[in-house]
């Protein structure tokens, strides 16, 4: 790990980590691109580009989707990216 090799003091573990990738806090950035990505692999189901604010569609790479604020992303934001992302699906 990057810390180990830097010796950062680590304040999470690695079970940590993984549980937050699983079960993203409420209202917040990972619980989108989460929600996102299920989404888009049902019609898009290979090749995503997911970085941590945005998902790129790679046949072309023109089209992606960006999700920047890290909070406060209630049922309309979320529906509004949700929407968003359908433009995958013509790939």
């Amino acid at each position: 790990m990057v810390a180990d090799k830097i010796g950062a003091e680590r304040i999470l573990r690695e079970e940590d980590i993984g549980e937050a990738l699983l079960f993203p806090p409420e209202k917040s950035r990972a619980l989108v691109r989460n929600a996102l990505i299920e989404e888009i692999v049902k019609f898009q189901p290979e090749n995503l580009l997911v970085r941590w604010n945005r998902i790129i569609n790679p046949p072309t790479r023109d089209e992606e989707v960006e999700f920047n604020e890290l909070e406060g992303w209630n049922e309309d934001k979320i529906k509004k990216k949700m929407e968003e992302a359908k433009r995958f699906c013509k790939y």
